[in-house]
């Protein structure tokens, strides 16, 4: 949390945090319109709030950070020429990926909980009609969305020898799944294909806000689980493998 890159973490979040609220002053009836027919009418004001916060600082935060943290694992070191240094430890390489993995997932959870306490401190004064429960309810969804995209970058890292190409792949695959995280509500005849879309699933209670319940937060967050999950376990057999190949 003390490196150059770190610091410049800290200083883009905070421009986001200083800067999100001046998007969402005086919004053009047509985007409020856009608004309604995407995510359904009722609380539509509260729901543009929520749609700029997480679509233009959340899910870049998530794009970026993702393979920022994890991107050199296992790739670090073949880089360095370490692996058989790596080998020769106790610990297996399936156990130092997971480790590796819940520390950027540790990195990461920290970035957003500050960045968003940064919000919830800020915006009740400067974002008219922010609603505190609304920001929390979806923020505790969409943080675990954003927690996948460091296990698929993870991912990334072990299945390509260089980190610039694990990097930029992650980048690509992250960002089209943010792209297309509103499909299922902009066209819902897609909204079944979106549920297998992390970052739909991250988004997912936007469109209950006013009137969400229990299920609506806990099913994405099993499901987000679920991906991570899968994606850890994929990583810790290509960890092994890369391992063994040297």
């Amino acid at each position: 949390m003390h490196t150059r890159l770190a610091v410049l973490i800290w200083a883009a979040l905070l421009y986001t945090v200083a800067v999100v609220p001046f998007l969402m002053a005086k919004p053009p009836p047509e985007v409020l319109h856009s608004i309604e027919s995407w995510l359904g009418p009722g609380s539509v004001h509260a729901k543009l709030i929520m749609f700029v916060w997480v679509d233009a600082a959340m899910n870049k935060l998530a794009v970026i950070l993702g393979p920022l943290l994890a991107g050199g694992i296992i790739a670090e070191e073949r880089a360095r020429g370490t692996l058989d240094l790596l080998a020769a430890k106790p610990i297996r390489a399936a156990d130092y990926f997971t480790v590796k993995v819940a520390a950027a997932a540790a990195a990461l959870t920290t970035f957003y909980v500050v960045v968003s306490a940064g919000a919830l401190l800020t915006f009740p004064w400067r974002v008219t009609g922010f609603d505190v429960g609304d920001f929390l309810a979806l923020s505790s969804v969409h943080l675990f969305a954003a927690l996948f995209g460091v296990a698929f970058s993870a991912v990334m890292a072990v299945s390509f020898k260089r980190r610039l190409t694990a990097m930029l792949v992650s980048l690509a695959v992250l960002g089209s799944l943010v792209g297309l995280s509103f499909l299922g509500f902009i066209d819902p005849t897609y909204r079944t294909a979106s549920l297998l879309n992390p970052f739909f699933l991250g988004i997912l209670p936007i469109g209950s806000i006013g009137d969400y319940h229990v299920g609506d937060i806990a099913f994405p967050v099993l499901a987000l689980l679920g991906f991570s999950l899968i994606a850890v376990l994929i990583g810790r057999r290509i960890a092994t493998r890369a391992l063994e190949e040297g």
